[in-house]
């Protein structure tokens, strides 16, 4: 069985970063457009994220409102009994195992320069976009 996320979208709140007994965590919600036709407005999902420990404080160190961001986890169902109405209510939550920078320091909200120590890279960082070539082969060149 495979439970795996992959998604990007625009931090819609500024992480804020908890600590339990035993490690962080911080809560926050992303919005995710949803594809859409010409003639329709854009839409979009709000995604609330649960990042646990190293993830989630670097989360809250690198990242602020408005920032695109992109996230690889699981999701996450779990069930309460509501204090005032005695009703069971569902949760749908993505925990985040890993999250990443998606566009550059220059193009987003985060004024943070201590970015360049965790990527060992310039300030000016910019995801690697991969170009492909076709290559000529024969079937003779094929192992099978």
């Amino acid at each position: 069985m495979i439970n795996n996320v992959v998604l990007t979208g625009r931090l819609a709140e500024i992480p804020e970063l908890r600590y339990t007994p035993n490690k962080a965590v911080s809560h926050f919600t992303i919005a995710v457009d949803r594809p859409y036709r010409k003639d329709t407005e854009k839409q979009a999902d709000f995604i609330r994220i649960v990042a646990w420990g190293a993830t989630a404080e670097f989360t809250c160190k690198y990242f602020s409102k408005g920032q695109k961001i992109a996230i690889i986890g699981s999701i996450r169902t779990n069930s309460y009994t509501d204090k005032n109405t005695g009703e069971k209510k569902y949760t749908f939550d993505v925990v985040a195992d890993k999250v990443d920078f998606v566009e550059s320091k220059s193009k987003s909200n985060n004024s943070n320069e201590s970015i360049n120590s965790v990527n060992n890279e310039s300030n000016d960082y910019e995801p690697v976009q991969q170009q492909f070539e076709n290559v000529p082969y024969s079937d003779n060149d094929l192992p099978f």
